[in-house]
């Protein structure tokens, strides 16, 4: 049974959390989630990628030129490739794309070659998040990501704990409780209808005479309980993970990395040329507001043909609702301390992408806009 056991089989990979500059030698297996062109007083001319390993974890990755034409040929979004003999640097950069401290950079002795294993890389594995039909009270860390389904206080409980049904994304339902001395701090982050990752929870046999669930287990919330908020459209398409525009606009949000932004595009301004800083050329820029689901307007900026590119899109979309996502957007101050995004390099414009989160998303809006509440004034913050 020796042909069983090709290489490929017993191919040892470095997972991105492992890296270090102090050690060479590595090989990782990974997935291209981005590629964009940097234009840096550093990197002038080269190709930047964004990278995910089997585990979830994301790093940046730099190739500078005159390296970029040789692999730019064969370097694609989307695809699965082995990578060895690069450099473990210092991630310094103003604007990070991950969490990750440091960077992978190319030198000419680095070897990529094509993967078809992109069976390694499902759902679970990226996300790094436990399916409730696989939780087990003997694993203290797991994260979750689940949809609320109900919000309810028992009548007869004089306990006054909250209660939850949660569903993740494969139908699997299971209950959550809140004791009261915890309900205050909880219940303003638990709407039904979201989506959020539950992180350091407790899980506990469900013996109630009556469950709410098919599930044997429920979820106790602990005062160590991370709550992290979701759009729903973060469980539909490509990892999206989107920010909050009330925790932007109020600073809550890291400006060190970047975020997606989805929602109604409003108040395009026409395009613009501005000379750039320390350059005698102009670049086209374009200014317009997004507005979420909460009504909460943010000001975005962009420049360069991403400015033209998405004038053009919007302006020849005959529809009343325009959905725009952008993804690894640059959150910036203004001048009056006021924050708004733009784009950079490697930001990513969809206007009206053919996703089923974007559809639900317009149907919201246009039911909104024909409903008596147009005549309220949009939530703003102060």
């Amino acid at each position: 049974m020796s042909s069983r056991f090709t290489s490929s089989s017993i191919e040892r990979y470095n997972d991105f959390s492992r890296l270090n500059p102090a050690i060479v030698g590595w090989h990782v297996h990974v997935k291209v989630l981005r590629r964009f062109h940097t234009d840096d007083y550093i990197s002038k001319g080269g190709l930047g990628l964004l990278l995910v390993d089997d585990k979830g974890n994301q790093i940046e990755a730099l190739i500078c030129s005159p390296l970029t034409s040789h692999y730019s040929t064969f370097i694609e979004e989307d695809e699965f490739y082995t990578i060895m003999n690069f450099r473990v640097v210092e991630n310094s950069g103003f604007t990070k794309l991950t969490r990750s401290d440091f960077k992978i950079m190319f030198y000419d002795g680095t070897i990529v070659k094509e993967a078809d294993m992109s069976s390694r890389f499902t759902s679970s594995s990226i996300e790094q998040i436990c399916s409730l039909s696989s939780l087990n009270p003997l694993i203290h860390e797991w994260s979750t990501c689940v949809k609320i389904l109900h919000v309810w206080h028992e009548l007869d409980d004089v306990s006054n704990a909250l209660n939850l049904i949660l569903m993740d994304n494969q139908g699997t339902k299971i209950r959550a409780v809140i004791r009261e001395s915890l309900v205050t701090r909880f219940s303003p982050l638990l709407i039904e209808g979201l989506w959020m990752i539950l992180r350091k929870v407790s899980l506990i046999s469900d013996v109630d005479l009556v469950r709410t669930t098919p599930h044997r287990f429920k979820i106790q919330f602990s005062p160590d309980t991370c709550v992290e908020y979701l759009n729903y459209l973060a469980c539909d398409y490509d990892y999206f993970n989107f920010a909050r525009f009330r925790d932007i606009r109020t600073g809550i949000s890291n400006p060190y990395i970047c975020v997606d932004l989805v929602g109604k595009v409003d108040n395009v301004n026409d395009i613009q040329l501005v000379q750039m800083v320390g350059s005698s050329k102009d670049i086209s820029v374009v200014y317009f507001d997004l507005i979420d689901t909460e009504h909460t307007r943010l000001s975005i900026r962009l420049t360069g043909e991403t400015a033209v590119r998405f004038h053009r899109q919007w302006k020849v979309n005959t529809d009343d609702v325009v959905i725009c996502i952008i993804r690894f957007a640059k959150i910036v101050a203004t001048s009056n301390r006021m924050w708004h995004c733009t784009n950079i390099g490697c930001s990513k414009i969809m206007v009206d992408a053919p996703l089923p989160g974007v559809v639900e998303l317009k149907e919201w809006w246009a039911d909104y806009c024909r409903s008596p509440r147009t005549g309220v004034k949009e939530a703003r913050l102060a």
